[in-house]
């Protein structure tokens, strides 16, 4: 109870010193710098003056510290009754300060990109007072990327594991809500069912102090309300015991508030996303909040403001990608513009797989002298492969931008370079400007962008990784010799781009072909959101069970690696709020698939 742990000279009742343990726990575990006490002082909703103070715990961001997650619990208790006295708070909120402490130790040692803060809140129950306090005094709420508040989340009397997520109307509380529900689905173990409220969110609770600030914010809380929502909480489960004497630990049901607990300290991981390796667990495992190790840093592709990153970085080099040089690409690769290989004057009348590597076409050695103009030699493979069929040698070209910080994490962006027409002479008449020349320019401008903030090393703190694949018309063959000769245990996701030019009715409507791995579903929402933060006005249709596996990212699918093909609305799906009808290209697999049919603004 807030004016016990303050008394009227400042110092704490013997039976309500809380926050004194609660900041020696802490002040044991963390450097003295990283661990701040705030005094603030405010009328309670009875106009009483209260003296209070908020726990803060801050783990410095590592590239982008002015970034700051937030993960907060109000440590106050009160009871009806004498709540000076006795007002225990197994569950309101015992149970979400108990989950900042053990967040708190389970993360020493950890580093992430933004900065955390673990908040422990007073004068709650006395009218969100200490949360409006540290709001208040906010440089800039602007920071604050988002907030998860834990608010009573530990009876469960029934069973059903169901809880409340109050998001609000605030978009980007609804990104963090989006943020929490896939932690629990990922790391909550049977942690499946939640009301997702928006306009019907309270805002009783300390998240309620953030959404006054415009600051995302979501308040995580038991199923308290009948809220009949589809797929929702069955019934309302409220503890009866709700500031009273009796909210004891006994009341708790554990198997249910650990799994919160764990999707708890899943989410705000995910949000400040994972900058190294993790160091040694602590001896100590009291509590047990415990995830395995290997899967402790690895980032879900959660909301933008998440772990896909909406970063003045990403915005920079967007900006850097231009119509006229992407289009350049397309049409040199297309033979509609000429190339220089070797000093020399030439025309690429084909891409096909044979006339790659025995002289007759010069796409492969015109892609590879633009990379190595513009990277180090020691980043560039050719990668050879044998075509069994005819017992030719071919090769893949890889590029390989080392990340800063995570560089054996590694992230893939593909596209075939080879192209084939049927019926005809391939050797002269393949242009195949569609199938694939789009696609391999998207790599040729990613690499052309990328070049200049790569110079003094990776730009990204994980790995980029490109690759322009050969023999995916003869059956995927050089991405399969890839994905079979490699190490692919570091890929956390590859985007395979395949055919994104035609689009004859101007609806800027694509296909995702995500398939049914759930490491694909995370590469696919997390393009998904990408297309919304960067404002880049296209719809789609996101493709689980009808996914086709007929591109290179199949390749990877085969080694359960997550992958995507993003192509051209080829097929109808008949998906709400996707794609209105099929766009095929008619001029596929033929001499007249050029640049001519190329929608340049959508692709």
């Amino acid at each position: 109870y807030t004016p016990a742990m303050f008394g009227p000279d400042g110092e704490a009742l013997p039976n309500a010193r809380a926050f004194e343990y609660v900041e020696e726990t802490v002040r044991g575990w963390y450097p003295a710098e990283q661990v701040d006490v705030q005094s603030f002082s405010a009328d309670t909703r009875d106009d009483e003056p209260l003296r209070g103070k908020n726990l803060i715990l801050t783990l410095p961001g590592q590239l982008r510290p002015d970034e700051v997650v937030i993960l907060s619990a109000h440590l106050d208790s009160t009871a009806r009754e004498a709540p000076e006295q006795y007002a225990p708070g197994a569950e309101d909120n015992a149970s979400g300060s108990a989950t900042l402490l053990e967040v708190a130790r389970l993360l020493q040692g950890q580093s992430f990109e933004r900065t955390l803060r673990i908040i422990w809140f007073t004068g709650e129950e006395q009218g969100l007072l200490g949360s409006a306090a540290y709001v208040a005094g906010l440089a800039d709420p602007g920071a604050v990327v988002g907030v998860v508040n834990l608010d009573m989340f530990g009876y469960d009397s029934d069973g059903d594991r169901c809880f409340e997520i109050h998001a609000g109307t605030l978009p980007e509380s609804q990104q963090v809500a989006e943020c929490f529900a896939r932690s629990a689905a990922e790391y909550g173990q049977e942690l499946e069912r939640f009301d997702l409220l928006t306009e019907r969110a309270i805002g009783g609770s300390d998240h309620g102090s953030f959404w006054k600030a415009g600051i995302g914010a979501v308040e995580i809380l038991e199923d308290m309300f009948e809220n009949n929502l589809p797929e929702g909480c069955p019934s309302r489960d409220p503890n009866p015991n709700y500031h009273t004497e009796n909210d004891t630990a006994d009341q708790i049901n554990p198997d249910s508030a650990i799994r919160i607990a764990r999707t708890a300290l899943a989410a705000v991981m995910a949000m400040a996303v994972p900058a190294a390796a993790p160091a040694a667990e602590p001896a100590s495992t009291t509590g047990a909040v415990r995830m395995a190790q290997p899967r402790l840093l690895q980032p879900l592709p959660l909301p933008v403001n998440a772990v896909c990153g909406v970063t003045s970085t990403v915005d920079g080099l967007l900006g850097a990608v231009t119509l006229d040089s992407w289009s350049g690409w397309v049409r040199r690769l297309s033979g509609a513009d000429p190339v220089v290989v070797g000093g020399q004057t030439t025309t690429i009348l084909s891409r096909y797989s044979r006339y790659l590597f025995n002289g007759t076409s010069p796409a492969y050695d015109y892609v590879l002298e633009q990379v190595a103009a513009w990277y180090p030699q020691a980043w560039i493979e050719e990668d050879p492969f044998q075509y069994t069929v005819t017992g030719e040698e071919w090769k893949n070209l890889v590029l390989t931008i080392p990340g800063s910080v995570t560089p054996e994490t590694v992230v893939m962006l593909t596209a075939h370079l080879d192209s084939t027409a049927g019926g005809i002479p391939v050797a002269h008449a393949a242009p195949g400007a569609d199938d694939n020349a789009t696609g391999a320019a998207v790599l040729l401008e990613a690499a052309r962008v990328l070049r200049s903030s790569a110079q003094d090393g990776g730009p990204f703190p994980n790995t980029l990784r490109l690759v322009w694949f050969t023999g995916e018309e003869q059956g995927l063959v050089g991405s399969r010799a890839y994905a079979n000769d490699h190490d692919l245990a570091g890929v956390t996701g590859v985007v395979n781009v395949d055919m994104i030019g035609f689009d004859s009715d101007n609806d800027r409507c694509f296909e995702l072909h995500v398939g049914d791995l759930p490491q694909s579903d995370r590469v696919g929402r997390c393009l998904v959101e990408s297309i919304a933060a960067y404002d880049l006005d296209l719809t789609l249709d996101y493709l689980t069970t009808g996914a086709t596996g007929r591109s290179d990212h199949a390749s990877f699918w085969d080694h359960e690696v997550g992958a995507v093909e993003v192509l051209e609305n080829l097929f109808y799906h008949a998906l709400p709020g996707g794609c209105s009808n099929a766009d095929g290209n008619p001029h596929y697999h033929s001499d007249t698939d050029t640049i001519a049919y190329i929608n340049l603004t959508t692709s």
